[in-house]
């Protein structure tokens, strides 16, 4: 297997046409491991995009595209708080309480600081 030898530095363009500033991939990765870095970083691109379309949705009541999108971002990223939690903001928007409750109960799983969540599942226990 070829490895990189030496630290490659790298621009790449964002979904919005922006140099990102430089990126150092590390030391004795593979190249499918370079491949897979250099994806990675593309991914989180996409997630951006899907984030902005669903807040885009959920800014115009359309509930039910925001929940879409927001699965989408979390097929790539399935640990993002910040998706999650914004997902159990419209499902509870959408009167799905039950799984808004669900979904801020995962994103207190994987972070359980996170105030927002907690808040939301503390006010929906009040009702």
């Amino acid at each position: 297997m070829t490895t990189a030898k030496k630290i490659s530095k790298w621009y790449f363009r964002s979904a919005r046409g922006a140099i990102a500033p430089m990126e150092v991939i590390p030391k004795g990765l593979t190249c499918l491991e370079v491949n897979k870095y250099i994806m990675n970083k593309d991914g989180n691109s996409k997630v951006d995009e899907m984030v902005e379309k669903a807040k885009f949705y959920f800014i115009n009541n359309k509930y039910q595209d925001a929940i879409k999108e927001y699965k989408k971002a979390l097929k790539i990223d399935k640990e993002n708080t910040e998706v999650l939690y914004n997902l159990g903001v419209a499902y509870e928007s959408a009167n799905q309480l039950e799984v808004a409750r669900e979904t801020y109960t995962l994103t207190l799983k994987i972070d359980p600081g996170h105030k927002l969540a907690k808040e939301h599942i503390d006010n929906m226990m009040e009702k």
